[in-house]
């Protein structure tokens, strides 16, 4: 009898010990990481193969935890942390990354990924903030099926994504504060679940396609600071509903500050939230407007004197004015002219004074 109870307790222990190895193959760990991380690796490239850092580095011979890139928790020795901006990284981002499902930032900005962001990415729970921003990425917006509380920043600027923004993709992120869409091809209105984002502090889709009225509801973004929806299709709606013309007093400033800086919207030195309305505003605000204002309109040192300087501030200041982000508060079309013929007397006076 002793001997059958012993070989049942033996039997019992073999099974447990089974099944503890079978739970343990389960449950992911820094193994999971390295496997995920080795099939980034080995699915990108460099133009140079020569800087292709990741090539050396990230060897099974070290500990994951000293990669480049890479951070480590000090508590569950997990990766948290992903960097691996400004590499000149070409490839397509793998499903395999959301295998690692303690990452709390993703960053892969100012590269050349290109492809479909993996869905999958919004499926790790603990993820706070993804940087996909200056890349080749291409497809629509991945939808995000499952609540996110942790997740607070998602930049995709500059990309060459496409299609209507997901409508239930912000009913599950309730603690976004920046999401960065700006230089894509969206195209459609700004969804209404968008403006649930009650936390939201940035706000940036300009240069898209977008079109129709931008939702009333916006107005629930309490804690908005920044809000980019230049260079799109919006109707503009004044208080009553009435589509009005503030549109082309909008154009009519980017037009000012183009012709004085001879700089587009779209030319590479707009980056990140940097862009032309924003770049000639800040020279403004520091009185070095000379400095981006075309060398050729200034070359005659004759004419580059104060009356020059103060004209061309005026004019910048009018094209700002013009460039309000609230087209209730835009000068209005017939208050143009008149402030230009007020520059222009003024500065006819004050060179004459000379």
């Amino acid at each position: 009898m002793d001997r059958v109870l012993l070989l049942c307790v033996i039997l019992l222990l073999v099974r447990c010990y089974n099944m503890a190895i079978l739970v343990d193959a389960t449950i992911p760990n820094i193994a999971t990481d390295e496997s995920a991380l080795l099939a980034l690796k080995f699915g990108i490239s460099h133009p140079n193969p020569d800087h292709n850092i990741l090539a050396s580095n990230w060897s099974t011979n070290t500990s994951v935890c000293n990669w480049i890139g890479v951070t480590c928790g000090s508590r569950h020795h997990r990766v948290i942390a992903l960097n691996l901006s400004y590499m000149g990284l070409e490839g397509a981002i793998p499903q395999s990354l959301s295998n690692m499902s303690s990452l709390e930032r993703i960053g892969l900005a100012f590269n050349g990924f290109s492809g479909y962001i993996p869905s999958s990415l919004f499926n790790i729970s603990t993820l706070q903030a993804i940087d996909l921003g200056v890349n080749k990425l291409s497809g629509p917006m991945p939808s995000i099926l499952f609540n996110m509380p942790s997740l607070q920043w998602i930049n995709l600027y500059s990309n060459e994504l496409s299609g209507r923004l997901p409508t239930d993709t912000f009913n599950h992120l309730p603690n976004l504060k920046r999401l960065q869409l700006s230089r894509n091809r969206f195209y459609d209105g700004l969804p209404s679940t968008l403006f649930s984002c009650k936390q939201l502090q940035d706000l940036s889709v300009w240069t898209n396609h977008f079109t129709g009225r931008v939702p009333p509801a916006i107005g629930n973004l309490t804690m908005l600071k920044k809000l980019y929806l230049a260079e799109n299709n919006f109707a503009e709606y004044g208080f009553e509903g009435i589509v009005s013309t503030r549109g082309d007093v909008y154009s009519y400033g980017i037009l000012l500050m183009e012709t004085f800086t001879r700089k587009k919207p779209t030319d590479n030195i707009f980056v990140e939230e940097m862009n032309l309305k924003r770049w000639v505003e800040e020279s403004l605000d520091d009185r070095s407007i000379v400095e981006i204002i075309d060398a050729s309109l200034l070359g005659d040192e004759r004419y580059n004197d104060a009356a020059t300087m103060d004209s061309v501030l005026s004019i910048m200041g009018l094209a700002l004015d013009c460039c309000v982000d609230s087209p209730e508060e835009r000068i209005n079309t017939r208050s143009i002219p008149i402030a230009l013929n007020k520059i222009k007397s003024k500065f006819l006076q004050d060179f004459q004074r000379t």
